[in-house]
């Protein structure tokens, strides 16, 4: 006999939140398959989702239905019943119409066929028990028999889109209600209740019907379900007035209505083609690029589909085709404001090279698609600083959900390929919400860490170019490996003579160059918990360098942060300072507690077969770097030092000063001062000639501000010579090119040599004493 999660909390006497709680806790203690983790988080959504959907129904029944001076659950007027019936008809129908999600709860959805349910009670109520407007929009459809008419007052009350809930209501909710039990032509509530407790205890999960009488294992302590407990243990009436009060509190569905909104306001003036002014880019091409957008287009468009529906069914096809005309919408949105920063940057407006590329075209739609689903879908975001467990194929960890990297497979875009279109997107719309944004940085870390190292990834292709010396690394982003401790390939003199010109790979520097930044911020965490000393430190960072420029074949698909656990232990038992690896995943796991085990309990060994990170060190990564790492061995004669001559750590974003755009106006960024405006000016014998053209709001004079200004009309003629590229594996960029695809930001101006000289902190000096771990002996 299967026992339910709404049995199991009732007979402990648990509350909801507590039991997921302990659940986190046990995940952390013991290890669990990634099946009973994920279905703990799909019971957790649904629960959370119910939760918000149940606290915005009571509000929303409060400011519809008009009972007087008594309280809504007297029997007497009749309003308790239509409030037990339409929540009733809505999860009964919310659980028919979702059965085929695999587990997936969208919000938006929910809360669409939601407002369904209220237009269908609505139309069976009085006039009298309806608040206005309602009640007269009752009466106007039961004499002139105008259809819609309620369900677009409710739209626009509760900010619901017309379009989409319409399409809501014909899709599911006119389909569904006629295959509810009926007696004598009305829906029987009794067998519909049936029905649903029949279907939850199969699924074995939460009873939603228990929010009506308020059960104590689902209570969750919030401003809104503190104002309704009180409420209803007091029996005072609930008026309108003390509804609009709570208005002011940014509820989950409100929060999730207002970014939809938001991004249907920033497309109202797009259409489904290009507008005048981007056909107008398209014509000064050499090579119109019209055919190519709309076939990309086209292909990305099937691809989503069959993909979509592929989850849901074939009942959310036109859902799917919705959400794919507002990413279609938004694709030719954001190329228009690309190429108009571009042309203002360059002088230009011929972007031949650029739009004939299919690459381009195609990461573009799948960054915009991925806006639109993040938009729909934002409760299933991860924690920007929770690593991304590794995707590998065959462990059922993949969650059911549109959100990244869903995006990859299904428009078949390699990650490196929407990496390089994530900053420029944001860049060109700066209207984008705060949530987007964030959510799209978590898709740049995401990529950082493990997508782009899949087997097939141009990031491996361009690795194995530059060690052969065919590619190199732009020069505005310098090789990071420099110290004597790599050895070098080939002769100097062959990378300098005239006949060995290496062509330039500035997308790979950008990347290279982030991927060294996330992994210092983590390295820096490592040895602030295991109390690494500096020395060694820049030991592991060097050994960690190695693998990524000379050894990428150790990171295919593999996750940097099992690269980064490896070379702590490596490097920390050559050199007889040994930190024992259940004490380095334990400090992984507490700077990281969300994180999925199958980071360091599932890594690929060869082939398909997959084990732990301590069976991949011993079978894997000693063997690749044996003899690398035995050159930082104690005992060895002659064993190099990494004080004089390792190259240091990325430099953190902390360590400079943060920059923002001004929103509206192109390049031009604002930084917050260092040290306070109050202190005494340098006397002009110390002045350089650079620090003579700076100007401090607040404390600098006038007259060095009219020098700066005027200086600067003389020179507001020049601009500069670089295009607007997007490199392509196949297609790398000669020595002189810059290369790809990105706008001027803070990071692009020239670094003061003040800025070039900053170097990763070392850490407090703190005392290491490896012998003193007492955890288990570790056989490696």
């Amino acid at each position: 006999m299967s026992v339910t999660v709404t049995e199991l909390l009732k007979t402990g006497d648990i509350r909801t939140t507590d039991f997921f709680h302990y659940m986190k806790l046990l995940k952390n203690a013991w290890t669990l398959s990634e099946a009973v983790c994920h279905h703990l988080r799909q019971v957790e959504i649904k629960f959370l989702v119910s939760c918000a959907l149940f606290d915005k129904f009571e509000r929303m029944f409060v400011d519809i239905f008009d009972c007087g001076d008594v309280p809504v659950s007297d029997e007497l007027n009749g309003l308790a019943d239509r409030k037990q019936f339409c929540w009733t008809l809505f999860v009964y129908m919310r659980a028919l119409a979702f059965s085929q999600n695999k587990g997936r709860q969208e919000l938006i959805l929910a809360f669409y066929l939601l407002l369904c349910c209220l237009d269908y009670v609505i139309r069976l109520t009085p006039s009298f028990q309806l608040r206005p407007p309602f009640d007269a929009v009752r009466i106007l459809v039961t004499t002139s028999n105008v259809e819609g008419d309620v369900l677009k007052e409710l739209c626009t009350r509760f900010q619901g889109n017309v379009e989409e809930v319409k399409l809501v209501q014909s899709t599911y909710f006119d389909v569904l209600i006629q295959d509810l039990p009926q007696t004598d032509s009305v829906i029987d509530v009794k067998k519909v209740v049936e029905d649903y407790v029949a279907q939850y205890r199969s699924s074995g999960d939460i009873n939603e019907l228990d929010f009506l009488t308020r059960e104590h294992y689902l209570r969750i302590v919030t401003a809104h379900s503190e104002v309704n407990s009180n409420r209803s243990n007091a029996g005072t009436p609930t008026t309108a007035h003390s509804s609009q009060q709570r208005q002011a509190l940014l509820t989950p569905v409100k929060a999730a209505m207002n970014s939809i909104q938001h991004l249907l306001n920033l497309l109202q003036t797009s259409t489904d083609n290009p507008s005048a002014v981007l056909n107008r880019y398209l014509e000064k091409c050499s090579n119109n690029p019209l055919w190519l957008m709309m076939e990309q287009l086209q292909q990305a468009e099937g691809n989503f589909q069959a993909n979509y529906v592929k989850i849901l069914g074939e009942r959310y096809l036109t859902i799917g085709q919705q959400r794919f005309r507002l990413a279609r919408r938004l694709y030719f949105h954001v190329m228009e404001s690309m190429l108009k920063m571009e042309e203002e940057r360059v002088a230009s407006s011929d972007f031949t090279k650029l739009l004939n590329q299919p690459v381009f075209h195609k990461s573009l739609i799948s960054c915009s698609l991925e806006v639109v689903l993040v938009t729909y879908e934002p409760h299933c975001t991860v924690g920007s600083n929770t690593p991304s467990p590794v995707i590998t194929p065959g462990n059922g960890s993949a969650p059911a959900s549109f959100l990244f990297p869903w995006i990859l497979s299904s428009l078949k875009v390699h990650a490196f390929d929407l990496f390089k279109v994530v900053d420029s997107f944001v860049k060109a719309e700066p209207r984008l919400t705060s949530d987007v944004v964030k959510h799209l940085h978590q898709i740049e870390n995401q990529i950082l860490e493990c997508y782009a190292w899949t087997t097939g990834s141009p990031v491996l292709e361009l690795l194995h170019q530059s060690e052969s010396g065919s590619v190199s690394l732009s020069s505005s982003s310098p090789r990071p490996i420099s110290n004597g401790v790599v050895p070098r390939e080939g002769n100097a003199s062959d990378s300098e003579s005239p006949s060995a010109s290496p062509r330039r790979s500035r997308s790979l520097s950008t990347f290279l160059n982030k991927v060294f930044k996330l992994a210092s911020q983590r390295l820096q965490a490592f040895c602030s918990i295991l109390h690494v000393t500096g020395d060694l430190q820049h030991k592991i960072w060097s050994c960690f360098e190695y693998c990524v420029v000379h050894r990428p074949g150790l990171l295919t698909d593999r996750h940097i942060d099992q690269i980064l656990m490896c070379s702590v232990y490596a490097i920390s038992k050559v050199v007889e300072r040994e930190i024992k690896f259940k004490a380095i995943v334990a400090a992984y796991r507490s700077i990281y507690p969300s994180v999925s085990q199958q980071v360091f309990k599932r890594v690929l060994i060869n082939g398909g077969d997959y084990d732990s990170i301590i069976a991949f060190y011993n079978k894997v990564f000693m063997q690749s770097l044996k003899s690398f790492i035995l050159q930082y061995s104690s005992s060895k004669s002659g064993a190099p030092s990494s004080s004089p001559g390792a190259q240091p750590f990325a430099m953190l974003p902390s360590q400079i000063s943060p920059s923002y755009q001004v929103p509206g106006r192109q390049n031009f960024y604002v930084s917050p001062m260092k040290s306070s405006p109050f202190k005494t000016p340098l006397s002009p014998s110390l002045l350089t000639p650079r620090t003579r053209q700076l100007f401090s709001f607040g404390e600098g004079p006038i007259s060095s501000l009219r020098i700066i200004n005027e200086q600067l009309s003389v020179l507001s003629g020049s601009r500069s010579s670089k295009r607007l590229r997007f490199e392509q594996t196949e297609d790398i960029e000669p020595h002189t090119a810059s290369g790809s695809f990105e706008f001027e930001s803070p990071s692009k101006r020239k670094v003061p040599a003040s800025r070039k000289s900053l170097r990763y902190p070392d850490p407090p000096s703190l005392a290491t004493d490896s012998g003193a771990d007492d955890n288990p002996k570790t056989a490696v």
